[in-house]
């Protein structure tokens, strides 16, 4: 397996459910650590601190201090996440009275789905997607409930936000005094050519998360395809979101995954479920669906995205989140090329590239630069292809 023997501990952690192959699985790797402040960072830095925890918990080999802290950590983390199903269900509330259609995805109800708990994952934001006609008055909800758009600075005026809203998919919403930050997605991705037909008008799964009133989210197949192809898109810098898609699969009958292979390869990223599927497979013991090949063809763009992936979470990344400056993020997006064959999704991302969206709207790019941009960023490309440009992106 890639990464230290600190990173493979980790990933035998983020292993479910909680069996006896996982549990030998962790005590084999605790076995070859050497460094349990590292396996420390690791979790912190990759989001999973809840099932470290777990798995720490009966490792005679890590000292005290560190399963203390880890068990201090977990349980800071499980407050926060039924804090935030308190506020998910108190917005939820507003949308249904205001007559908003609207789902959640990942958060405390994928924690619900696949792990049978909405404390076993560290939640960090809410996402809620909503139709883009009703996203004003989805605004003042999230106004009304304490929430403030924190996309832009001081400066920013309203014809920011216009254009912001316009390029991107989301919007953020932070709530200053309980920290908690809402996603309100109007599509599911930038590139509106990216597995269009998933969305609000897709098949539907009623969550309960404890409460009695269940929360709306995207049908089993869907969100295995969407899991795959959002992990797939940020190169699964974080093991958090493989570990996720891995126990959903676990969690689905064998029937929803097939469906899910199968509309993935409908909907031009059967690369990208292909490489999900087998690195879940590799880092977390996750069975291959009978639809997945045995092994990935040699150079096939579903191999480049598994090898670009765990080079995203091994190494120098498996302690230090990658830092991008707005040049760096444009050249990590064209690593979106990968994902789909598609003329139109790939015109998308050529315009998205050209057109610099996230540095006319946050006036990353001097203006007098601007004209340059798509220079730069192919200059940079080169040279980070060649192994003359170190930067945290895959």
């Amino acid at each position: 397996m890639a990464g230290s023997s600190e990173f493979r501990f980790v990933a035998a952690a983020c292993r479910w459910p909680d069996d006896t192959q996982r549990q030998a699985a962790i005590a084999t790797a605790a076995s070859a650590v050497r460094d349990w402040d590292r396996v420390l960072a690791i979790g912190q830095r990759h989001r999973v601190m809840p099932m470290l925890a777990s798995a720490i918990a009966g490792c005679t080999q890590a000292p005290e201090t560190q399963r203390t802290q880890c068990r201090t950590d977990a349980r800071e983390r499980a407050f926060r996440s039924m804090r935030e199903v308190a506020d998910a269900l108190r917005i939820a509330r507003a949308f249904d009275a205001a007559g908003v259609d609207w789902i959640t995805f990942k958060g405390p109800v994928l924690a619900q789905q696949a792990y049978g708990s909405v404390v076993a994952k560290s939640a960090h934001d809410l996402d809620l997607l909503i139709d883009s006609d009703q996203q004003e008055v989805c605004f003042q909800i999230l106004r009304d409930a304490g929430y403030v758009r924190h996309e832009f600075d001081s400066r920013a005026g309203q014809g920011d936000a216009d254009e912001w809203s316009r390029y991107f998919k989301d919007s953020n919403w932070l709530h200053p005094r309980t920290g908690h930050l809402v996603e309100l997605h109007t599509r599911l991705f930038n590139n509106t050519a990216l597995i269009p037909d998933i969305g609000l008008s897709s098949p539907r799964e009623m969550v309960d998360l404890g409460t009695g009133s269940p929360l709306p989210t995207l049908g089993r197949a869907e969100l295995l395809v969407y899991l795959a192809v959002h992990g797939a898109l940020t190169n699964w810098f974080r093991i958090k979101w493989l570990a996720d898609f891995a126990a959903l699969t676990r969690a689905s009958s064998e029937e929803a995954v097939d469906e899910a292979c199968r509309m993935g390869v409908a909907m031009g990223v059967g690369p990208v479920m292909d490489s999900s599927f087998h690195l879940a497979r590799q880092l977390l013991d996750c069975p291959l669906p009978a639809p997945i090949p045995d092994a990935l063809p040699p150079r096939s763009r579903a191999a480049r995205l598994a090898a670009v992936a765990l080079d995203a979470m091994t190494g120098d990344n498996e302690v230090a989140e990658p830092q991008r400056n707005h040049v760096d993020a444009l050249a990590s997006e064209m690593t979106g090329w990968r994902l789909s064959a598609d003329p139109t999704y790939r015109m998308q991302e050529v315009r998205r590239w050209i057109a610099n969206p996230t540095g006319r709207v946050t006036n990353a790019v001097p203006p007098w630069l601007s004209f340059a941009n798509p220079a730069i960023v192919v200059g940079r490309f080169a040279l980070r292809r060649l192994g003359l440009w170190r930067s945290g992106g895959a």
